[in-house]
């Protein structure tokens, strides 16, 4: 998966003004100029409250393949978040996908049916609106830049994960959200037939927040990188069935929604 780099072009930056100081017919009061950063191309996240019972659901996954495979999988990342009524059995027992994150995250958001999603947590909406949400928010750009990696250690049983925020604004109020996905989880799904797949594979499936539920806070200036570390045990999270499967999320949000947001897999070597 694509990982955003900007530094190169603040590298290039840094040249100019040195090429600028070292000329003599320049006066001595424009020889440096103040270069602002970038905005980069904004990477869209879906949220996708979604569960076992609901028997929509699996058209409206169908449909955030469709709009991966426009954009681009670089481009839109989707995380299943399962919770609400049709996460559970009719006794109300939570099934094996649900989480209390996302539990959470649904009464937060006030939604009152599924599938119902969040394209960049700019208000809920129904999956036949996801792709002309995405449409206009993957054509926006953002100070934001998220350059994320992830190391599994299966020997110890460890996760660490490092993130790089680099930012063209200052950002006071954002937080910095992490979270454990993992992909091809085998289990039942009511089909829009009513019928019941015993072996439906569920993609993006949300298995925990690695930071908190509602993330942590970051205060980003111009031009200034923060990097933090944060290495948990897998041991914490049992509902994970396979670790080879997993991924890490992380963006970066505002009360206003999503700045930008990355994706990376264990181990996988970072593109420069």
């Amino acid at each position: 998966m694509k990982i955003q780099h900007i530094y190169s072009t603040i590298l290039g930056a840094l040249a100019m003004m040195m090429t600028l100081a070292a000329c003599d017919d320049v006066p001595e009061d424009e020889r440096f100029l103040d270069v602002p950063m970038p905005e980069v191309q904004r990477t869209v996240l879906i949220e996708d409250f979604t569960g076992q019972r609901c028997v929509n659901c699996p058209t409206a996954s169908a449909e955030i393949e469709k709009i991966k495979q426009d954009y681009g999988t670089d481009k839109v990342i989707a995380v299943s978040i399962h919770a609400g009524p049709f996460s559970r059995s009719m006794l109300g027992k939570r099934y094996a996908l649900a989480t209390d994150e996302g539990d959470a995250y649904y009464e937060a958001a006030g939604a009152d049916h599924q599938p119902i999603g969040m394209v960049n947590r700019r208000g809920l909406s129904d999956y036949p609106q996801w792709a002309s949400a995405v449409y206009e928010q993957i054509q926006l750009t953002t100070p934001v830049t998220i350059t994320l990696a992830a190391t599994l250690d299966e020997e110890q049983g460890t996760l660490e994960v490092l993130t790089s925020l680099l930012s063209g604004s200052d950002l006071a109020g954002a937080k910095l959200q992490l979270w454990l996905v993992e992909d091809g989880v085998v289990a039942f799904q009511m089909l829009p037939d009513g019928s019941t797949d015993s072996q439906y594979v569920h993609h993006h499936v949300l298995r925990a927040a690695l930071n908190g539920t509602w993330g942590e806070d970051v205060s980003l200036s111009v031009g200034v990188p923060l990097t933090l570390k944060r290495t948990v045990s897998l041991a914490d999270y049992s509902n994970v069935t396979d670790i080879h499967n997993l991924s890490v999320v992380a963006f970066v949000y505002t009360a206003a929604g999503v700045l930008q947001v990355a994706e990376v897999i264990p181990n996988e070597p970072q593109n420069e």
